[in-house]
């Protein structure tokens, strides 16, 4: 996926359920692959820490045009079902409240 991320130039992605499939370590190492693209993570944060999961970003904030623009992606409630660990170690947001 990275090389067709790379690609199409793609200036934001949000991980999804199957990106922690063979842990948050590789994950990490993928998405640090990616060129120029903004991984971010709005709703789902560590328990101890609240930073965003594998690294990514909590928000992205850009100015566009002279106008201050908060980006934010948020995952679906079934990135945590598929994982017992990521339940174990994170909080979610629901992704309604979190883009309020």
């Amino acid at each position: 996926m990275i090389p067709v991320l790379n690609e199409l130039d793609v200036a934001y992605a949000c991980v999804g359920n199957h990106d922690f499939d063979f842990g948050e370590e590789i994950l990490i190492k993928l998405l640090a692959e990616t060129k120029g693209c903004k991984w971010l993570l709005s709703n789902v944060a560590y328990k101890t820490s609240h930073r965003p999961l594998a690294d990514c970003l909590e928000y992205s904030l850009d100015d566009i045009n002279g106008i201050k623009v908060r980006d934010v992606l948020v995952a679906s409630f079934l990135l945590l079902s598929l994982s017992s660990l990521i339940m174990l170690i994170s909080n979610y947001v629901n992704r309604w409240a979190c883009s309020r």
